[in-house]
C-alpha cells in the first residue's frame, strides 16, 4: 500500500501549521491544567501543615505566658522575702541595741516569738 503523494500548497501546509499549532496549544492547555491541579493539592497540604504548626505555636507561645507570669511572681516573692543571714544579723543587731539600752532582755532558752521578750525592771 503506497500512500499517494499529495501536492502541497500553500492552502494545504496553512493547514497543516494551523493544526500543529491547535494540537501543541491543546497539549499545553492539557499540562497546564494536571500541574495546576497538581500545585493546588501541594498548596493544600502545605497550607494544613502550617495551619497545624500555627496552632502548636500558639499553645507553646501560651504556655510561655504563663511561665513569665509564673516566673515573675516567684522573683517578687523572693525580692520580697527575708533570708535567714538576714535574719540572723537584723535579731544580733537588735539583741546588742537592747543590752546596751536596757529595753528588752531576750530569753536565750526560749524559741517562741513575739513573748520571749520580757521587759527588764530598772
Amino acid at each position: 500500500m503506497k500512500k499517494e503523494k499529495k501536492e502541497i500548497t500553500n492552502e494545504n501546509l496553512a493547514k497543516l501549521i494551523d493544526d500543529l499549532a491547535m494540537m501543541i496549544q491543546r497539549g499545553f492547555i492539557d499540562l497546564e491544567e494536571r500541574l495546576t491541579k497538581r500545585m493546588d493539592n501541594r498548596f493544600d497540604k502545605v497550607e494544613s501543615r502550617l495551619d497545624k504548626v500555627e496552632d502548636r505555636l500558639d499553645k507553646v507561645e501560651q504556655t510561655l505566658i504563663i511561665v513569665v507570669r509564673e516566673q515573675e511572681d516567684l522573683k517578687l516573692r523572693q525580692d520580697n522575702a527575708a533570708y535567714r543571714f538576714e535574719l540572723r544579723d537584723l535579731t544580733e543587731r537588735v539583741e546588742v541595741l537592747e543590752r546596751k539600752n536596757d529595753i528588752f532582755v531576750r530569753d536565750k532558752g526560749s524559741k517562741k516569738s513575739g513573748s520571749e521578750y520580757s521587759a527588764k525592771k530598772k
